[in-house]
């Protein structure tokens, strides 16, 4: 990955890149432009009051390309997770996949469909849908509207 498509990442989609190690997060900040240094800065994940236990991964994620997928979800959620075409994102709580996430956006309203593989607690909603305005701002929509729903 080139300093410019790491930064991307890590503007837009905010990834989850604390498992990496302190050693190769200081070296991608090294690669980053200052813009993209202030918003590493500010809401990375060492960012001091964040509430880093709930957030959204992008389709793709580096997390969810692992070879051993049955180490990070159960075999029941598989086919949900990984499609042969349009991959959801997924919802990470605790570090765990806990649900899939899709957008839909219409005009310049964005809508995102979390879908849990359980019940999802209302603590864990608000920082996802903080989370969702991020990505309404990213995809250019004026508004975004969150909808929680269970398998």
């Amino acid at each position: 990955m080139t300093g410019a498509e790491i930064g991307d990442v890590l503007t837009g989609r905010r990834l989850a890149i604390d498992e990496l190690g302190a050693e190769l997060a200081e070296r991608i900040v090294r690669k980053l432009s200052r813009k993209q240094r202030d918003i590493w800065e500010h809401e990375g994940p060492h960012a001091a009051g964040g509430d880093r236990a709930r957030r959204t991964a992008p389709p793709r994620d580096p997390y969810t390309q692992l070879r051993d997928r049955e180490t990070i979800i159960d075999k029941q959620y598989h086919r949900d997770v990984w499609r042969a075409v349009g991959d959801p994102g997924t919802v990470l709580v605790d570090g765990e996949i806990a649900g899939v996430w899709r957008p839909r956006k219409s005009e310049r309203k964005l809508t995102i469909r979390v879908t849990s593989f359980g019940s999802l607690p209302a603590r864990n909603k608000k920082p996802l849908q903080a989370e969702a305005e991020q990505v309404a701002t990213l995809r250019g929509a004026s508004s975004v509207d969150v909808e929680f729903d269970s398998y």
